[in-house]
């Protein structure tokens, strides 16, 4: 009942297409192309077929064009791809394109990430974008249930103030157990949303990654 998070190479329109359809056979959820156009010459040759396969989404949006080792070239960008399709969002950049798909993305769907540039940013972006909308309704459920919060539960708390050797960015969710029972409480929460979780302990010897961890 999550939302999948998709990286892929794809950057020909033949590979995209190819990309949407595996991702169409394997879930019932909307389909989200998330796209980086690759080299000014290669839109300029072929935005006709961009624009066809990346319809073939249920929801598509298009960044800035990735230059690679090319200059800008007169009038080719996303929105001459995007204009050939029905319904299609330019993104600013690649920051918008994660807030786009976190924003508009529902359980059950697929957003791929697809680009051979930097498109991988966005994906990251978007996976903490979704990790806090997750981890409000973990917090949501965790009032309704009359867990503690007070003090207790904090977003994007930096885990490297928790662990012994100072490593670590920030988590989502970050919560204090006082009980065994709240901490399954918590664990079950976390489940039902889809947010991952996992338990640091006293926080000795554990290597966090200073990307942080987008879950609970």
């Amino acid at each position: 009942g999550g939302v999948i998070v998709v990286d892929d190479y794809a950057h020909h329109p033949t590979e995209i297409r190819a990309t949407i359809q595996a991702a169409r056979d394997r879930g019932a959820g909307r389909v989200w192309a998330i796209a980086q156009p690759h080299t000014y010459s290669r839109v300029a040759a072929l935005a006709d077929a961009f624009a066809t396969a990346l319809a073939t989404a249920d929801r598509a949006v298009i960044t800035p064009v990735y230059a690679a080792r090319e200059q800008a070239l007169p009038g080719v960008d996303a929105s001459g791809i995007a204009a050939r399709m029905r319904s299609a969002v330019v993104a600013a950049d690649l920051d918008d394109a994660a807030r786009i798909a976190a924003d508009g993305a529902a359980a059950g769907d697929s957003l791929l990430f697809l680009g051979a540039g930097d498109v991988t940013l966005a994906s990251r972006q978007c996976l903490g974008h979704l990790a806090r909308r997750q981890a409000a309704a973990v917090r949501d459920a965790a009032r309704v249930q009359g867990l503690e919060l007070a003090g207790d539960a904090r977003t994007d708390a930096v885990l490297g103030a928790h662990t012994s050797l100072r490593t670590g960015g920030p988590a989502a969710l970050l919560v204090r157990a006082s009980s065994i029972d709240d901490l399954v409480a918590w664990l079950r929460l976390a489940t039902e949303h889809g947010l991952p979780a996992r338990v640091l302990g006293r926080g000795s010897n554990v290597l966090v990654d200073d990307a942080g961890f987008p879950g609970l």
